[in-house]
């Protein structure tokens, strides 16, 4: 199977290419994208088009693409204005994905944050990203901090990895992906 994963932001999404070989899950491609300017539509399409760029040189077989965890929705975690510029970049994302899957019949999927999270270490902001990039390290064996210098962008990467690990393990079970 090829996975394809995204984890979206107005600042920079992440993404992640995964393979199954055998029982192994491999990191294979990854990078992030920055829109550009300042203008909210014009960073909205460059992500819209970023997201189909990479769906059509990748060719997943599926895409799974980070949806809010249960209690951002419900209030109970960041600003009410960060949500609704994070819910455009997952709508600018999801309206790529499902373009594909009609052209390609890419399976898309949606995990929220806290359902693909609970295995990953906690920890205060910066100590939770260090330990979403250290568990790429461990499970793929790729050092973000050595293609990327920053935390910031690794973790955006490890995101979309870690999430992209747990949908084709549970894609594996049954659990999600295989019903129509």
């Amino acid at each position: 199977m090829r996975l394809l994963a995204f984890d979206p932001s107005l600042s920079k999404t992440g993404w992640a290419l995964l393979t199954e070989s055998g029982p192994a899950i491999n990191l294979t491609e990854f990078g992030d994208f920055e829109p550009k300017g300042s203008d909210l539509a014009d960073r909205c399409n460059q992500i819209n088009r970023f997201a189909a760029r990479i769906i059509d040189g990748t060719k997943p077989e599926a895409i799974a693409v980070e949806l809010p965890r249960a209690g951002f929705i419900r209030g109970e975690s960041r600003s009410a204005t960060h949500l609704p510029s994070y819910g455009m970049a997952v709508g600018v994302v999801l309206a790529a994905c499902h373009d594909a899957e009609r052209e390609t019949g890419a399976k898309v999927i949606t995990v929220a944050a806290d359902v693909w999270g609970r295995s990953i270490p906690r920890g205060g902001k910066g100590e939770a990203k260090e330990g979403r990039i250290q568990a790429v390290r461990l499970m793929f064996g790729r050092d973000l901090m050595d293609t990327f210098k920053s935390a910031e962008r690794a973790s955006a990467v490890a995101d979309a990895a870690l999430m992209g690990r747990h949908a084709i393990t549970h894609w594996r079970t049954g659990l999600i992906g295989k019903a129509g």
